[in-house]
């Protein structure tokens, strides 16, 4: 009688425990679906083509007169930061001798284009021409002015190498009113915080899968756009930084030496005509 009693309670007690037991399975199960399809997804995220070099050049000319954001976000170059896709790897950086050489950053004295710039910059450079022979009146170079900012702007996002090569020198500048040099690009030659970043298993609309960041000293942030061996360039603290800005972007130079001008090396009490360079806000005379 004991026993039967015994057996009973047993009996009981695993018929309450089952109830428990089929809740954990099945929360097992539901955890173990929900992972699966997080995993099926990712795996299923598209994967652009990585090109190279001179490939690459083409197809980003020919993006950016489609303007497809979509189009766009299909090649990523292998130079830099690659897709993050089901993998979440960095393209490995390239050695010093498969660098190409580079150049100094040499502000020119003249400001000649070379004809297949953009209409804006077009105008504002016959403008300069003519209010520096006399022949035009600051009023009329406002307006210009205020587009070439804005095509600048567009031009340091999608060419910062170009917008470079676009920018008004020191010793031109001086030359112009005040109120058009409040509309130029800011020159930054200083050492300031460098930030790089990628997205990862983001949507396939981003335009880029890399973002850089420049901190001044100052404290002001610029998104930061860069070529050439910046590419190759990670997160570094007093970093020398020389390009030029408007707004909130930033065009980087890849070098991190900046010639500087005769009426700069007279100002600093140096010999005009001995070469000096400026790293990192730091004036150093070449022998």
């Amino acid at each position: 009688m004991q026993l039967a009693t015994q057996g009973a309670v047993e009996a009981q007690k695993m018929k309450g425990d089952l109830p428990r037991l089929q809740q954990a399975l099945l929360f097992c199960l539901g955890a173990c679906c929900v992972i699966g399809l997080m995993a099926w997804w990712v795996l299923r995220l598209p994967e652009p083509a990585v090109v190279k070099g001179h490939e690459y050049s083409k197809q980003a000319s020919s993006l950016v007169k489609h303007s497809d954001p979509i189009q766009s976000s299909a090649a990523v170059p292998a130079d830099s930061l690659q897709w993050c896709g089901g993998g979440a790897f960095l393209s490995s950086r390239k050695t010093a001798k498969e660098r190409a050489p580079f150049s100094a950053f040499i502000e020119s004295d003249s400001w000649e284009l070379e004809g297949d710039e953009p209409l804006v910059f077009q105008r504002f450079s016959t403008w300069v021409d003519d209010f520096l022979a006399g022949h035009s009146k600051e009023q009329e170079g406002l307006p210009l002015a205020r587009e070439r900012r804005a095509a600048l702007k567009d031009l340091i996002q999608k060419d910062p190498e170009k917008a470079l090569a676009l920018s008004v020198s020191q010793s031109l500048r001086r030359q112009l009113p005040s109120k058009v040099q409040a509309l130029l690009e800011e020159p930054i030659h200083e050492a300031g915080d460098f930030y790089l970043g990628a997205i990862c298993f983001g949507p396939n609309s981003l335009s880029d899968v890399n973002f850089r960041e420049v901190e001044l000293s100052d404290g002001r942030r610029f998104q930061t756009y860069v070529y050439g061996r910046r590419l190759d360039v990670a997160s570094k603290r007093g970093m020398s930084l020389h390009g030029v800005a408007v707004d909130n972007v930033l065009a980087l130079h890849e070098s991190p030496l900046r010639v500087l001008e005769a009426n700069e090396k007279e100002s600093r009490g140096l010999v005009a005509t001995d070469i000096a360079v400026e790293v990192g806000g730091g004036v150093l005379p070449v022998s």
